[in-house]
Order: C-alpha cells, then structure tokens, then sequence
C-alpha cells in the first residue's frame, strides 16, 4: 500500500491569507459605510430628515444610449420615524445632477 503524503502550509502563508481576509471584511465595510452616508445625505436633501437603518440594496450605473451621458440610481430601504412606516424606492440622479425619487412607505 502507497501512503499519501501531506504536506503543511507554512504558517506565514496561513498568516498572509488571514490578513487577506480581514482587510477584505474592513475594505467590504469601508465600502458599505460610505454608501449608507452619501444616500443619508441625499435623502435628507430630499427632504426625509428623520429616517434610520438606512439599507443600500443596489446601486446602478445608467447610460442613455442616444446622449451618452452616465446617470446613478440607488435601490434604497429605510423606516421613516415620522411616519412610522417602512419605506423602499429609487433615488435616481438625472443629466442636471439632481436626484429624483420614487420612495413607497407602507
């Protein structure tokens, strides 16, 4: 019978990966963080000044195939304290650089 032989990973490669991963975790929250932010900000402009647990749940470039020019929309979640109800929609920004919304709240 032939024994299969294992061979160890060298403690500084298991060192490396788990630096890896914890960066990924603090760049992936980094990211998240500074997108809640940013639509927090719109959405007060917007005129919803007391909201929580704001969720982006997707964020979406657009192209207008005829003008060529990029827009922004983001797929929002969040609980509207004055109303007391939960709110979903889009907050698109157009050409002139300024948002619309389309926000339901049941």
């Amino acid at each position: 019978m032939s024994e299969v032989i294992k061979r160890k990973i060298p403690k500084k490669y298991i060192f490396i990966i788990f630096i890896l991963i914890i960066s990924g975790f603090f760049v992936y929250y980094v990211i998240n963080s500074t997108r809640q932010a940013k639509v927090t900000q719109i959405l007060y402009d917007l005129g919803y000044k007391s909201i929580k647990n704001v969720q982006v749940i997707n964020k979406t470039h657009l192209e207008n195939k005829d003008t060529r020019k990029r827009s922004v929309s983001f797929k929002i979640l969040f609980f509207n304290k004055k109303l007391q109800k939960n709110c979903i929609g889009f907050v698109y920004k157009n050409n002139s650089k300024k948002y619309e919304q389309n926000i339901d709240c049941t």
